[in-house]
């Protein structure tokens, strides 16, 4: 994990936005992205995660992809890889998050 997401992660911690069982499954996240895809610059990925998280805990959710944006993720040569890496990853989210914030998490694993 790069210097710079890790303090924004320990600022959203220290901020009570996070906690320590999120905080730990970002991790474990980035440290799997790192080992099966190479890509070492998770940052956007990550606090994006982590705030779907805060939204789930607190009853919040993100608007819907736009369905253009939606196609062309699902036309993409990446998506069945990025949706396989983000089922094996959600078995161990601290919530389930829902469909719309899926979309999002797999199109970070994308780009």
């Amino acid at each position: 994990m790069l210097e710079e997401t890790e303090k924004k992660l320990n600022v959203l911690k220290s901020t009570n936005k996070i906690d320590e069982q999120t905080l730990v499954f970002i991790k474990k996240v980035d440290e799997y992205l790192q080992e099966e895809t190479g890509y070492v610059n998770n940052g956007m990925l990550l606090m994006h995660l982590a705030i779907a998280i805060a939204r789930a805990r607190e009853n919040n959710s993100i608007d819907k992809m736009p369905d253009i944006m939606r196609v062309e993720m699902e036309n993409s040569q990446y998506f069945r890889r990025a949706n396989n890496i983000w089922t094996l990853l959600e078995n161990d989210s601290p919530v389930k998050l829902n469909h719309d914030e899926v979309q999002y998490i797999i199109l970070h694993i994308i780009t």
